[in-house]
């Protein structure tokens, strides 16, 4: 059972047994929640909290309240200009408050400082905690202090970014002492994680306290830039013990020795001296700079340091990071066997440009190299997903005989997002996307249509294709007299979403048949300009609804369903 509100409801005070999600949003004037005496067991199956857009709102949990919640998972706040902190301790009860949360997610909190008001030894416990998101938490100084930080047995995944104010992941606080006393393994942190994302935090200098050790080899995802203050991965010098040497007394694992400032897999721990082992051996996912990859590209760095990567995304924050980064994928690093690579902010026109220009002047063709068994022909064989995110002048996908034609023929999945330039995807026929499985397209307000009727039939694999939230978007498939008697079929297609396209007016503006032999999942919502599906004959065989945002409807074929769906001039709501 769920519930929403979108109106002030007073005091929240009890709740049905069995309700399992609250969802708030827009609650103007609330400065809380919660009645102060809430029955112990008023939410005890709550799971999952989602709280958005309450402008004032301070925090969320007072101390009182907190007991009332013994089940809740999941935590999203969301664009809550006035929150200061998530928990607000009160009066000096010093006892220990069990928070049973799994997944906290902090996003468009402009006023918040910390999670919690206070930092009294023990003061909250976060057994549980296996998941923590904060984006846009313009005044967040640290995630958790180290008292809390050290309970975070369970903790999996660690996501910050865009914090400007943010020095530090834990607080400096209390520190541990190497002593007789207090064995080693207290010092550890977060011992099951698996994913750690820092990006874009400007501020950031350290990780973690003086005397506290990270568990890397479990490590599978990292994702480290924009990060410029970012020195050491602990405070300050180690007390130096009889007989350390010069490296191994210092506590602080600098950034070049740690991630050799984002770019060395083979992480040294400098507590035990220095090793030439991976101390990350599982790592599968990594995200560098720009600044990075120009590093890495320009030093003796081993060619076999990713070998082990699936997913690598590269990052152009800084302006002036124009060019594709060819000469990192395709001649410094040709043994590439990553299956993802996510492009992110970078201002090229086009992907995989035939030649660029090398050092001291040299043109360098990576389209020779390429074809016919050249030097780059092998390079990522294995590439079976991109994705392209906020490229402001990417222009071009797919060009007639270009490197990305050969390049795409392996890809099952294209993702785009935010490409404002973009104009089309596929303007002329190509086998270029062969095998793609998977298309999805978000926010790209330049977009105008997808393809030609022949390029249409070149997509025999396509399971799935989104289409979301392009203001100029017209249509799929753009009609061109010269093909009118194409037959286009998309034999694998059973999932199409067209959602929020202003600008939408049909699917296929093309006279020619379309069959859709799989099709089963159709969405189509917030397209009032659409006046009907296609100006051809439509087949889906195993399509009976088409899901819009609050209904389903169908009458008897596609074409008549989109007519009744848009003929009233109030269209959807």
């Amino acid at each position: 059972m769920e519930v929403g509100w979108n109106k002030n409801p007073c005091y929240l005070k009890w709740a049905p047994q069995r309700l399992e999600v609250i969802y708030l949003e827009g609650l103007g004037n609330q400065q809380k929640l919660w009645d102060d005496e809430l029955p112990i067991d008023s939410f005890c199956s709550l799971k999952s909290l989602t709280i958005m857009d309450c402008k004032n709102l301070p925090a969320i949990f007072q101390s009182n309240v907190i007991g009332s919640f013994l089940n809740l998972e999941k935590l999203k706040v969301e664009d809550c200009d006035s929150l200061e902190e998530i928990f607000q301790l009160q009066g000096e009860d010093s006892a220990a408050i069990s928070v049973p949360l799994r997944e906290l997610e902090m996003v468009g909190l402009p006023r918040m400082k910390r999670v919690c008001n206070r930092d009294h030894q023990g003061s909250l416990t976060f057994a549980k905690l296996e998941r923590v998101v904060a984006e846009r938490c313009g005044k967040l100084e640290y995630l958790f202090p180290s008292s809390v930080a050290r309970g975070l047995l369970q903790l999996q995944e660690i996501d910050i970014r865009n914090c400007a104010v943010l020095e530090e992941l834990i607080a400096s606080g209390e520190v541990l002492e190497e002593d007789e006393t207090t064995p080693p393994e207290d010092q550890l942190l977060f011992p099951r994680l698996i994913s750690l994302k820092f990006r874009i935090l400007p501020n950031l200098k350290r990780l973690f306290p003086v005397g506290y050790r990270m568990e890397w080899s479990l490590l599978k995802n990292l994702y480290a830039y924009e990060c410029g203050k970012l020195k050491t991965f602990a405070s300050e010098l180690r007390p130096r013990s009889e007989g350390d040497d010069t490296d191994s007394q210092q506590a602080l694992i600098s950034i070049e020795r740690v991630l050799s400032a984002h770019l060395r897999i083979l992480i040294f721990n400098l507590y035990e001296g220095i090793s030439s082992q991976p101390v990350i051996p599982n790592l599968e996912s990594l995200g560098l700079g720009s600044e990075d990859v120009l590093t890495i590209q320009d030093s003796d760095f081993p060619d076999d340091i990713f070998r082990n990567l699936k997913t690598l995304c590269l990052a152009s924050i800084r302006e002036g990071s124009a060019g594709f980064p060819s000469r990192f994928l395709l001649d410094r690093f040709p043994d590439l066997e990553i299956e993802l690579l996510v492009l992110f902010n970078y201002s090229f026109e086009e992907i995989f440009p035939d030649e660029e220009l090398g050092p001291r002047g040299t043109i360098i063709s990576y389209k020779d190299g390429y074809s016919n068994g050249g030097k780059y022909s092998k390079a990522l064989g294995k590439l079976r997903g991109l994705s392209l995110i906020e490229l402001s002048n990417l222009r071009y996908v797919w060009k007639e005989g270009s490197l990305a034609t050969e390049i795409l023929k392996r890809i099952n999945s294209l993702y785009i997002r935010r490409c404002h330039c973009l104009k089309s995807l596929l303007p002329a026929p190509s086998a270029s996307f062969q095998n793609m499985t998977e298309l999805y397209i978000n926010k790209c307000d330049g977009l105008m249509y997808l393809m030609t009727p022949s390029a249409a039939r070149a997509l025999p694999k396509l399971a799935s294709m989104t289409i979301r939230d392009c203001e100029v978007f017209r249509q799929v498939i753009v009609a061109n007299d010269s093909e009118a008697s194409v037959e286009i079929s998309f034999p694998q297609l059973g999932f199409l979403a067209l959602d929020k396209l202003p600008s939408l007016t049909c699917f296929s503006s093309a006279s020619c048949s379309i069959t859709f032999p799989s099709l089963e999942d159709t969405i189509v919502q917030e397209c009032p300009n659409m006046k009907f599906f296609s100006s051809g004959a439509v087949s889906t065989p195993k399509l009976y609804q088409i899901k819009s945002s609050y209904f389903s409807v169908w009458l008897n074929d596609l074409n008549t369903t989109i007519q009744k769906l848009y003929s009233d001039s109030g269209s959807e709501s």
